[in-house]
């Protein structure tokens, strides 16, 4: 269905360009259009079934497929706000409301499941005899063939378009083909051998319904708050980088990206240059950087120049002893950005960064201590300036 509603509203020409935000937006609209559609037909039927059969697991699980409906209308209100161009109370746009749609959606569906958990609970306690046929169990099989099909459908399109809410709509499928599995096996169990655990099922699909609800919760949330980068969109940047050796760049690091939204990511990085090149030159090459990775990877960048002076025994000396002594930890921890001045008393100032991985147990005061104690076991007449940098 999805495909066939991108035929009928998208331009042929325009279908595979995903990193379009109006080709993105509109794929998420018709999905979500699609998942109103069959959520709420599953849920008017579930609930006809239900009410006349008596069953509390079905109807709870009626009401799941009504709160996918709602997920669905709350997820397209996303996409359309996220799609907003900045303005001057949020001067980097609206990408962000997709993750708070999401944080939305997943609050719902806690609440929907933590009513029927006491409902389920209180029919464990008073059990009452469904009505079960064929009908409902055919229905229940349907049921679970149309959110395979949601499943596969919105995960290739999640992935395709970089999307966190579709991708939490097709996890929520597959919550919702256990559960409904799990309501089918009720009612086989009643129809075949008279055992009535409608109950307990209604506990299990409340349990489903509540994880789902956190899971959605934590998937917007975790945005929100910023995640880690795509470690393959920083090995594009550093390669991009890399390729203007030939104009001076020596080295990048202390690479950050901020999201914004989908595709709407900011990066700011630190690039290495020989000092002795002119504000000019270093302000050429550093532009032409900057527009190139806007140009292909969408990237609005901020680029900081290093100095770094080549001609200097002391200084590459002591550069080389200080990687050396950061490699011989052999925590993974580096060292960057190592600037060496010379004092007219013979004192030298020495400044750099060192980073450590999130999992080290070290304080990053002992960090300082011991790379200030080597650092004065080379050379005592040195001033140490050190910053640790924890990713």
């Amino acid at each position: 269905m999805i495909t066939l509603f991108a035929k009928l509203f998208i331009k042929k020409e325009d279908r595979k360009n995903y990193s379009s935000p109006q080709v993105r937006t509109s794929y998420g609209v018709i999905a979500g259009l699609v998942g109103i559609i069959l959520n709420a037909g599953l849920f008017v039927m579930k609930l006809i079934i239900g009410l006349l059969s008596g069953a509390l697991s079905i109807i709870s699980d009626a009401f799941n497929n009504l709160s996918d409906a709602f997920s669905d209308i709350i997820s397209i209100m996303g996409f359309r706000v996220a799609t907003r161009r900045a303005d001057e109370e949020h001067p980097f746009g609206h990408g962000r409301a997709e993750y708070v749609s999401g944080l939305i959606v997943g609050l719902i569906v806690m609440v929907i499941g933590f009513e029927f958990l006491n409902t389920s609970i209180s029919r464990i306690r008073h059990p009452k005899s469904p009505a079960i046929d064929l009908v409902t169990i055919a229905i229940l099989i349907v049921s679970i063939a149309v959110k395979l099909y949601m499943y596969f459908a919105n995960r290739s399109l999640a992935k395709k378009i970089g999307s966190v809410s579709l991708n939490a709509v097709a996890l929520d499928s597959v919550s919702d083909v256990v559960t409904t599995f799990v309501v089918l096996l009720s009612a086989v169990f009643y129809y075949s051998w008279n055992i009535n655990i409608d109950g307990w099922a209604g506990l299990i699909v409340s349990a489903f319904i509540i994880g789902q609800g956190l899971k959605s919760v934590r998937d917007a949330v975790s945005p929100l708050l910023g995640n880690p980068p795509d470690p393959d969109q920083i090995a594009k940047i550093r390669a991009t980088v890399a390729e203007y050796k030939n104009r001076g760049v020596l080295g990048v690091h202390d690479i950050v990206v901020h999201s914004y939204g989908p595709g709407k990511d900011m990066v700011t990085c630190h690039v290495e240059m020989p000092g002795d090149m002119t504000l000019s030159e270093v302000h050429t090459v550093v532009d032409t950087i900057e527009r190139r990775l806007l140009g292909e990877y969408g990237l609005d960048a901020v680029i900081h120049m290093d100095p770094v002076e080549e001609d200097d025994p002391y200084a590459e000396d002591m550069k080389s002893r200080i990687k050396k002594f950061a490699d011989g930890l052999k925590k993974d921890i580096t060292v960057h950005d190592i600037q060496i001045a010379a004092c007219k008393n013979g004192r030298h100032d020495i400044d750099f960064d060192v980073d450590v991985p999130y999992s080290d147990k070290d304080s990053d005061e002992d960090i300082i201590r011991m790379f200030k104690a080597f650092v004065s076991g080379v050379d005592a007449n040195c001033h140490c300036r050190i910053r640790v940098d924890r990713g």
